[in-house]
């Protein structure tokens, strides 16, 4: 039963025993799943999609599972804010299929306003021009460019940190 359940593709699982001639019958009645079909992303720019999909521990393929679902609100919440979005909003309609059972997600995002680098100062750095510096930061450069590029994102301001060390 348990690796049953393990491999997530039955909604039910019941089992019953009966003895015959030949010693105990197991009897099986399973519930298929109806799967997800399709995951349509609306929202994510200038987040990849491929980088949506990553977030989620759900795939086109799956057994569809309202709890498994809901879950992905939270992760994308949390794959959004990671990308510099403080205030991100998720909404996932699920719609069953009445031809075949199965379900199409629309994940609809609202990224909500991020952090923006205005600019960044260097202090306590004797040995090199702060320009030469900054250069060297991706965060930085990025603050040039148009349509929300200069967003604060931990993760990279985090290597340029590492990178200006190792430099």
């Amino acid at each position: 039963i348990e690796a049953l359940k393990l491999v997530a593709l039955f909604k039910t699982i019941h089992v019953d025993s009966r003895e015959n001639d030949a010693g105990i019958v197991l009897i099986f009645d399973l519930t298929v799943a109806n799967r997800i079909k399709e995951i349509e992303i609306d929202g994510n720019f200038p987040v990849f999609e491929q980088e949506v999909l990553n977030a989620m521990n759900i795939a086109v393929g799956d057994a569809f599972f309202q709890d498994k679902v809901d879950e992905q609100k939270e992760r994308l919440v949390d794959l959004f804010k990671r990308q510099g979005f403080f205030n991100p909003t998720i909404d996932i309609d699920r719609r069953r299929d009445p031809e075949d059972g199965h379900y199409r997600l629309q994940i609809d995002i609202d990224k909500g306003p991020y952090y923006d680098i205005k600019g960044i100062a260097i202090e306590g750095n004797d040995a090199f021009g702060d320009l030469r510096l900054k250069v060297r930061m991706d965060a930085w450069s990025r603050s040039f460019m148009p349509g929300g590029s200069g967003r604060y994102v931990e993760k990279d301001f985090k290597d340029d940190v590492e990178d200006l060390r190792a430099f």
